[in-house]
C-alpha cells in the first residue's frame, strides 16, 4: 500500500519485505494443523476481504493523523501496527449475528462490522451525521452488533459477560468478543468479568492485545511474568495465542475459539502479541519513542501486518495491480467525509483556485483556516473558508479577533508565501484534488476564484494577496503533494477559469 512519510511510522515509510519474515508468516499458520485447515478453506474473496480490512484500518489512522497534524482535531487514538489483532478476529465471526465490544484502538472492528469508514471519521469531527450525532467519540451500533465502548478500559468485560449470558439463556448460538489491553488486565472489572464468564461457561472470546505497553508503562513494569501464557489457565478456561501481526493467524485462532464457544465449551482467552508503533494517542508520540529502544521499533517495524500480508497474497497469485485496485476501492470509502453538516465534498470533487494580483484586493480579505467552523455570510452557509471585512456585522467580537489574527498571519507573507498558506490549507482539509488555473496564477484574471462543485449555491469568490507563481512555489507544491498525499494539477494556460 501507499506509504505516507508525514503520517506513517518511519519504519513503515521505508518498509521492504524480508524473505525470512514472509516465509515465517506462512509457517506460523502451518505450525497449527487446526488453524491451517481453517485458512485452507478460505475462498479467494475472503482472503482479499481481509486485505481490504487491513487497508481500511490503516487509512483510517492516516486520515486522523493528517487531521491532527493540520489542526482539524486535537488528537486521535490509533491502532497503527496492530490492525491484524482487530481485523482478523472480526472476520472470523458470524458478523450477521455475533457481537463485538471494541476498545477505542479497535476502531477497525466497527468498520468491519458494517459501520461506514466515513462515519467513523465523522465521529472525530462530531458532526450531526456522525454515529453518535456528535455527542461521543466512542462509537457503537447495536443494529450492527457493535457495543459502544466505555472509556474506562476493562469495564466492557463484565458487559460482554452479560451479553454472553443472555445468548446462553436464550439458547442462541451466538458469540461476543472483546479486546483487553495488557494494562487493562490489572483492572478489577476485567478480573470480575472474566471470572464470571468462566464460572458460567459463557460464549465469550477475550483477546488480550499485548502491545507491550500500558499508556507509558512497559509490560515488564506492570506484569512480572513477562507474558500471558498462563493467564487463561488461572481462570480455568481454554486459551491460546496468536501472532498479532499475522492477520491469518488472528483469523484462524478466533474461528477455532468461536466454534468452541458455540459448542458450549465456555469462554476462550486468546493472547495476541503485537507492538504499539505510536503513542497512547497522537499527543505523546515523542514520549512513546523514548519509552523503548529504537531497535525494538525497528524489529517490530519489519513486521508491518499490512506489508507482510501483501507479500503473502503475492505468493498466492495476486499481482501488484490487483492489490492497488483493492486499495483504490478502500480509499474511496473514506472520501465522502462530511466536514460540515449537509455540506460534504464527495469523491471526485475538485477545488479550483485562481490566483492573481487583481485590483479588488483589500487588506482584510484573506483565507480563513478554521476548518471545522460553520457560520453565515451573505445569508449563506459557509463551507470551510470565507472572506469578509473584519468589521462585518455578522461576526462576533471573538470571531473578529480571530479573523484579525489570521489576517495578520497571512498578509504578512510576501509573494509565494500566501499561495503556500492558502493551498496548504485547502489540500489538507477540503478536497483530494486541487486544480490551479495557470492563467489566473499569471495574473490574467481579476481575482482569486474557488469553485466548490458540491456547494448547493454554486461557486464563491476570493480576493487574496498574491505574488508571482514562480519555481519556488512549484517546488513547494511538489513537496506538499508527496507529504500529504494529495493531487495537484496546474491547468494549461489556455484553459478557462472557473465561472462565478
Amino acid at each position: 500500500m501507499r506509504r505516507f512519510p508525514a503520517f506513517d511510522p518511519p519504519e513503515y515509510v521505508s518498509w521492504r519485505p524480508e524473505p525470512a519474515l514472509v516465509a515465517q508468516f506462512r509457517a506460523t499458520i502451518d505450525a497449527h494443523p487446526e488453524r491451517a485447515a481453517v485458512i485452507a478453506a478460505l475462498e479467494r474473496d475472503a482472503l482479499l476481504d481481509l486485505y481490504r480490512g487491513l487497508l481500511r484500518a490503516r487509512l483510517h489512522d492516516i486520515t486522523l493523523k493528517r487531521w491532527v497534524r493540520t489542526g482539524v482535531i486535537s488528537k486521535a487514538w490509533l491502532g497503527t501496527g496492530e490492525e491484524a489483532v482487530t481485523v482478523g478476529p472480526v472476520h472470523a465471526l458470524a458478523r450477521d449475528r455475533d457481537v463485538v465490544a471494541p476498545m477505542i484502538r479497535n476502531a477497525a472492528a466497527c468498520v468491519e462490522m458494517g459501520i461506514p469508514l466515513a462515519a467513523m471519521l465523522r465521529a472525530y469531527l462530531a458532526t450531526a451525521d456522525s454515529p453518535s450525532a456528535g455527542r461521543d467519540l466512542h462509537v457503537g451500533d447495536l443494529s450492527r452488533g457493535v457495543l459502544q465502548p466505555i472509556s474506562h478500559v476493562g469495564d466492557m468485560v463484565p458487559v460482554v459477560a452479560g451479553v454472553a449470558l443472555a445468548f446462553r439463556m436464550r439458547g442462541e448460538p451466538r458469540v461476543v468478543l472483546t479486546w483487553i489491553g495488557d494494562g487493562t488486565t490489572k483492572s478489577a472489572a476485567t478480573h470480575e468479568g472474566t471470572n464470571f464468564a468462566a464460572v458460567q461457561h459463557l460464549p465469550a472470546i477475550l483477546i488480550v492485545q499485548n502491545n507491550q505497553v500500558a499508556l507509558g508503562t512497559r509490560l515488564e513494569q506492570h506484569h512480572l511474568p513477562g507474558n500471558f501464557a498462563d493467564w487463561a489457565a488461572s481462570y480455568g478456561i481454554s486459551g491460546g495465542a496468536f501472532d498479532g501481526n499475522n492477520v491469518l493467524d488472528a483469523y484462524a485462532a478466533t474461528r477455532v475459539a468461536a466454534t468452541q464457544c458455540r459448542a458450549g465449551a465456555g469462554p476462550v482467552l486468546l493472547v495476541a502479541e503485537t507492538f504499539r508503533m505510536g503513542g497512547h494517542a497522537t499527543h505523546d508520540e515523542r514520549e512513546a519513542r523514548e519509552t523503548f529502544a529504537p531497535e525494538l521499533f525497528a524489529q517490530w517495524g519489519r513486521r508491518d501486518p499490512v506489508g507482510l500480508y501483501e507479500e503473502h497474497l503475492k505468493t498466492l497469485g495476486w499481482t501488484d495491480q490487483d492489490l492497488a485496485g483493492a486499495e483504490a476501492d478502500v480509499t474511496v470509502e473514506g472520501e465522502p467525509v462530511a466536514l460540515w453538516e449537509s455540506h460534504s465534498l464527495r469523491a471526485g470533487s475538485e477545488v479550483q483556485i485562481g490566483i492573481s494580483q487583481g485590483p479588488g484586493f483589500r487588506p482584510h480579505n484573506y483565507v480563513r483556516d478554521l476548518v471545522a467552523y460553520t457560520g453565515t455570510h451573505d445569508n449563506d452557509t459557509t463551507v470551510g473558508w470565507w472572506t469578509s471585512g473584519v468589521g462585518d456585522s455578522t461576526r462576533t467580537s471573538q470571531e473578529a479577533k480571530a479573523e484579525r489574527e489570521l489576517a495578520a498571519k497571512y498578509l504578512d507573507a510576501e509573494g509565494p508565501e500566501i499561495h503556500w498558506a492558502m493551498i496548504r490549507a485547502l489540500m489538507v482539509s477540503v478536497a483530494d484534488t486541487v486544480v490551479i488555473p495557470l492563467q489566473d496564477v499569471l495574473g490574467l484574471g481579476s481575482e482569486a476564484r474557488m469553485n466548490l462543485p458540491g456547494r448547493p449555491s454554486g461557486n464563491w469568490r476570493w480576493r487574496v494577496k498574491t505574488g508571482a507563481f514562480d519555481e519556488s512555489l512549484r517546488g513547494r507544491l511538489r513537496e506538499l503533494t508527496e507529504l500529504y498525499g494529495r493531487a495537484v494539477t496546474v491547468m494549461n494556460a489556455d484553459a478557462k477559469p472557473g465561472s462565478d
